[in-house]
């Protein structure tokens, strides 16, 4: 009996490519792009399609995608609005005066308001500072290649391309010896607009040698608005430099943040990040951050209070590529009702990376049964002359401390509450500078007792 050859619908069905089922937030993504950046010849043109290119063919990541096992991005971004227009300066003071994080503290501030960098707003002029917006400079026909993009993670990441690729404005900010240090240099982003949009935000700066530097990185917005923002800082942190990075992330509740930030570290330089995260509903700061030279240090540290149905992430990475390198991380954690907290932190030490000490430690406190947190610290280590430790705690309020103070006729929410601010207050007082621990602190007051409300 003859055998019959293969069915010609079976043969195409077998070498058909399988069709990509995409959300509709991808399809707003790729709907945006071409319609804004596609036919684009700026010098940013090359840089934004190979990210986009990565973000299209792999899509928003997902819980199986393990750097976002825990922010599923997919499932969390329903759709994505449009990127906001720029503002009218009217629109950008309000909201400015609105802002209200840091009270009268003495500062330089670079305001950004719906993405776009507003110079008018800005006080800028000082020794030692230099600032040229993005825009302008692309509008002007700068090559900004040479800056944007230098400092680079370890494979692909969703949020840093979704930056790459629509990074409508920003700042390229050099900052000399020639500062005067003592005086905080703030980096303001604020929603001035009333409609839902998108904003991505691009900023690197250069803290040249012998520098020192105090940063405020703050993120404000309205409630009720579903706000998309995507701001990604490049630094790179010169010989004998010293900078202390503040950043609060207090978005509304709506919003959806995504904030970036890539550091690298010269010779004997000292770097302080501290990450206070109360605000929006879904956010994910992450650091990467990596030792170039030998001989430095860095502090990375944060809060996070959460309560409702918040989602907040925080990543780290920290590359220890050189030898005598110091790191070390802290970071905690109040969770309330059913949000979720998410802690990921990685310490890699290279083969050649000896003498190095990196430490890694995440607490957190739990106050519902409904409240939940993934924590997922990591070591990879290298080499062998070296001392590193990860850790990671999670528990309710000590009852034993609980009876202890209302034994002494503290009542029992006012007993909870101090030891709530004990718990966080350790970490902020590492700060150091009076003036911002007092700000943190009072924030974390009001957010659990309310505005004014007195302990």
């Amino acid at each position: 009996m003859p055998i019959s050859p293969p069915m010609r619908r079976e043969a195409g069905v077998m070498n058909t490519k399988p069709k990509i089922f995409r959300t509709q937030a991808e399809q707003d993504l790729i709907r945006q792009f071409d319609q804004r950046f596609l036919t684009g010849n700026e010098g940013l043109s090359s840089l934004r399609r190979d990210a986009f290119a990565d973000l299209r063919e792999a899509g928003l990541p997902h819980r199986r995608v393990e750097d976002y096992r825990y922010t599923d991005l997919k499932a969390a971004f329903a759709t994505i609005p449009d990127i906001a227009a720029r503002p009218d300066l009217q629109a950008a003071r309000t909201a400015l005066a609105d802002v209200g994080v840091w009270g009268d503290l003495d500062r330089h501030q670079i305001v950004f308001a719906d993405g776009y960098y507003f110079p008018e707003l800005s006080s800028a002029d000082a020794p030692g500072l230099s600032v040229r917006g993005l825009a302008a400079a692309l509008a002007d026909g700068d090559d900004v290649t040479g800056r944007i993009g230098q400092l680079r993670m370890q494979g692909p990441d969703a949020a840093l391309d979704l930056n790459t690729a629509f990074m409508v404005d920003g700042a390229m900010v050099a900052i000399t010896a020639d500062w005067v240090a003592g005086k905080a240099l703030e980096f303001v982003f604020l929603t001035a607009g009333g409609e839902e949009t998108a904003q991505y935000v691009r900023t690197c700066i250069v803290v040249e040698d012998g520098a020192s530097v105090q940063i405020l990185e703050t993120h404000a917005g309205p409630d009720g608005l579903a706000n998309h923002s995507n701001v990604v800082f490049e630094a790179s942190v010169g010989d004998a430099a010293h900078v202390d990075w503040i950043k609060v992330q207090k978005c509304g509740d709506r919003a959806m943040h995504l904030g970036t930030t890539l550091t690298t570290m010269g010779r004997q330089s000292d770097f302080d990040h501290f990450v206070f995260t109360l605000g929006s509903k879904l956010s994910r700061s992450q650091s990467f951050l990596t030792f170039a030279q030998e001989g430095s240090t860095a502090n990375l540290r944060g809060i996070t209070l959460l309560r409702g149905k918040e989602h907040a992430d925080v990543t780290l990475l920290v590359d220890h590529a050189v030898p005598a390198c110091t790191s070390q991380e802290r970071f905690k954690a109040v969770i309330d009702d059913q949000a979720k907290g998410v802690f990921q932190g990685k310490i890699i030490v290279r083969p050649l990376a000896q003498k190095t000490d990196g430490r890694m430690m995440t607490q957190t406190l739990l106050l519902s049964d409904d409240a939940h947190v993934a924590n997922k610290p990591e070591l990879e280590i290298f080499a062998d002359d070296v001392q590193c430790a990860h850790g990671a705690t999670t528990g309710q309020i000590d009852e034993d401390l609980m009876f202890y103070l209302m034994a002494r006729g503290i009542p029992e929410g006012e007993a909870r509450i101090l030891l709530i601010l004990a718990f966080i207050g350790a970490t902020i007082e590492e700060i150091g500078d009076a003036a911002v621990v007092e700000r943190l602190e009072a924030m974390s007051r009001i957010w659990l007792l309310g505005e004014g409300a007195d302990l």
